[in-house]
């Protein structure tokens, strides 16, 4: 079985075999040298991002701690100032000095709370933290308003904050 190729026959086979030659690439493969160390840029730049965002939370977290930790001491402070407010000494005659020692007990009282680590600094005079009073109700709606009054104080009112003003500010990772 001898067989015989024509020119025709051969031809097409040569044409493709340069058509697949000519869908391969010129150029050589692609090697790990050009693209080293693009990984570590990406993980540096994510770890950065998530550090970031884990320094948010945790600030977030530590104003929450701080906010509750206040409440509490404000209101400790209060009850021991209407604690003081409603000694005997409110039934000796006048003049009895009740707003003093009501004062002092809530000043004393926050002091020994602790707001993130640091006491509670509430204070002192007229317009301090420790608000002596009354509270009557509001001849213009009705609601219930504080008074100050030292006539026959009932009410005791503390404000507890952690301010830049007041030069005890809460502790951040990020602060302006």
């Amino acid at each position: 079985m001898n067989r015989s190729c024509s020119g025709s026959e051969i031809e097409p086979l040569v044409m493709k075999r340069h058509l697949v030659l000519s869908l391969r690439p010129n150029r050589p493969a692609p090697t790990t040298r050009h693209r080293r160390g693009s990984i570590v840029m990406f993980v540096a730049m994510a770890l950065l991002v998530v550090g970031a965002c884990l320094a948010l939370v945790f600030d977030r977290l530590w104003l929450d701690t701080a906010q509750i930790e206040l409440q509490a001491a404000a209101e400790a402070a209060a009850l021991a100032g209407a604690g003081q407010l409603a000694s005997d000494a409110r039934l000796q005659p006048p003049p009895v000095d009740l707003i003093t020692p009501a004062r002092d007990a809530a000043i004393a009282t926050g002091q020994r709370n602790y707001s993130v680590g640091t006491s509670v600094d509430l204070r002192d005079g007229e317009n301090g933290d420790v608000q002596i009073g009354t509270i009557q109700m509001s001849s213009e709606n009705g609601h219930p308003e504080f008074v100050a009054d030292t006539e026959r104080p009932t009410t005791c009112v503390v404000r507890a904050a952690r301010l830049t003003s007041h030069g005890n500010p809460v502790a951040l990772f990020f602060r302006e």
